[in-house]
């Protein structure tokens, strides 16, 4: 017998009810999230509403520092640690390279951690990527053969060609001068 809430209610409320019963960090995250949006519903808010509550509370990457690696493992945390890569600062991409080079290779092999890696390639400062690259040294064939891993080996592959394409068109621009 289908219940007489609204559909988007009844998702929120078991979502909410399943991650109260989760013992991983980033569950408390996401419970604050969902725990906004149970109450915006509740409320009977317009949508501009929910979203502007939902959207009140920021969270920095200081605030899962010594829960990186498990963040980065979880599938919201892992998307919320690669949005705020992208636009972090140095000593921010520090705090977090630092928990996650130890466990880089269990993280390239992870269906979630993989994609933290790739963004570290992507954002990372020189010295970030040079040693995420010394991690690779010997794994190569390791990783290629692995499904997640394999994602890995790709995107330095990428940035690689794309970096010696750059190369290669800066010095066809400098002799064409």
């Amino acid at each position: 017998m289908p219940s007489m809430m609204p559909r988007r209610t009844r998702v929120v409320r078991s979502w909410r009810s399943s991650e109260a019963t989760r013992t991983t960090a980033s569950s408390s995250f996401r419970y604050s999230l969902s725990l906004s949006l149970s109450l915006s519903l509740s409320l009977s808010l317009p949508y501009a509403s929910i979203n502007s509550l939902t959207h009140r509370v920021r969270h920095h990457l200081q605030d899962i520092v010594g829960h990186i690696v498990e963040f980065s493992q979880d599938q919201h945390g892992s998307r919320f640690i690669q949005q705020k890569l992208e636009t972090a600062n140095v000593p921010d991409k520090q705090l977090v390279f630092a928990e996650i080079l130890p466990n880089a290779l269990s993280l390239m092999i992870d269906v979630f951690g993989n994609y933290v890696i790739q963004k570290f390639f992507e954002h990372g400062t020189a010295e970030q990527i040079k040693a995420l690259g010394r991690v690779l040294e010997g794994n190569v064939l390791v990783l290629s053969l692995q499904m997640y891993g394999c994602r890995v080996i790709q995107k330095v592959r990428l940035r690689s060609l794309v970096r010696i394409a750059l190369d290669i068109l800066t010095i066809v621009w400098l002799f064409s001068l």
